[in-house]
């Protein structure tokens, strides 16, 4: 709803009328208004791929307890099989069907960053790819690759190499940041406001 508005004020800043040729050509994040419970299951699993595949990314990185990293990439790849196996009951390429939503849009930044948690972390904390033969994650690896390959994700994403000196700071656990802050003193990234 936010981002709908955003582009209808721009559209409306910039002494442009909104017509429907306009708003067909921006794609909503939300299903359409007109089927209040998807936009609400939407707004649900959202978040739930904040708290439970994105935040203990940071788990993994900033804690120097190897059994608080270790249950924080437990996590984050037991709710990738989630992910994964709801992929599989959906009747397009994205998580709510044919359009990319904003489900799709919270998870690739970290979906993209997970090889991070290997490089950081070692081999023990590799995301399972495909191949792996208990990995259950074929349908979150097809995904991945077809949001990547999105021009509008495309254009969003860091260098691998300057996210890993970005990320360096976190793994040492001395990441000046509110989310550094936050994990080192036991709480989670989504609790930071």
């Amino acid at each position: 709803e936010y981002i709908d508005d955003v582009v209808r004020n721009h559209n409306h800043t910039q002494n442009q009328t909104v017509t429907n040729t306009s708003i067909s050509e921006y794609k909503q994040l939300l299903p359409d208004i007109s089927n209040p419970l998807a936009r609400a299951k939407c707004r649900i699993k959202t978040d739930w791929v904040n708290r439970e595949l994105c935040s203990p990314f940071y788990t993994v990185l900033v804690r120097k307890e190897h059994n608080l990293r270790r249950s924080a990439y437990d996590k984050i790849v037991r709710n990738l099989k989630i992910f994964s196996r709801d992929l599989g009951e959906t009747p397009g390429p994205y998580y709510f069907g044919n359009e990319v939503s904003m489900t799709d849009i919270a998870l690739i930044p970290w979906a993209y960053r997970y090889p991070l948690l290997e490089h950081f972390r070692g081999s023990e904390f590799r995301i399972p790819d495909r191949d792996d033969p208990d990995s259950e994650l074929s349908n979150f690896w097809t995904w991945r690759e077809r949001m990547l390959l999105l021009p509008s994700v495309k254009s969003t994403l860091q260098d691998m190499d300057k996210l890993v000196t970005v990320y360096e700071r976190y793994s040492r656990g001395d990441a000046k940041s509110k989310v550094g802050d936050a994990v080192r003193q036991g709480l989670q990234a989504h609790d930071i406001e």
